[in-house]
């Protein structure tokens, strides 16, 4: 009776030491992630789940990540794990980004697949 009384008492512990929060991060000056973070704050909530959300640089985020310090990163362009051995893609999207390019020099729309060789491309934060 007592080894009876351990087991459920021990299954009880087990359970309560299961984590019900998440934490991930985001680039501090990446704009276009605050409205994924919400995305993802509704859906763990959901579900009964913490998120809790740190804001450091873009970079550094991919490498707490990677390393396993925290669970994962807000949202990344595909393919990013392909760099990042340790990142396993999650196939939702949750937010879509559209780059265009806009030029004054109409030759460069001629050959359009060598552009990224000979130009530099740079993204405007803000105006």
């Amino acid at each position: 009776m007592k080894f009876c009384a351990f087991v459920i008492l021990l299954s009880f512990f087990s359970l309560s030491t299961f984590s019900k929060s998440i934490t991930l991060s985001r680039g501090e000056d990446a704009v276009l992630q605050n409205f994924s973070e919400l995305i993802l704050q509704k859906a763990y909530q959901k579900i009964g789940i913490e998120l809790k959300v740190i804001h450091v640089p873009i970079a550094r985020s991919l490498v707490l990540a990677n390393n396993g310090i925290i669970d994962g990163d807000v949202s990344r362009i595909s393919k990013i794990e392909n760099q990042y051995g340790n990142l396993i893609k999650i196939p939702v999207p949750i937010n879509h980004i559209d780059i265009r390019m806009f030029t004054y020099n109409k030759k460069l729309l001629e050959n359009k697949n060598n552009i990224n060789g000979f130009y530099r491309m740079g993204c405007v934060r803000g105006y």
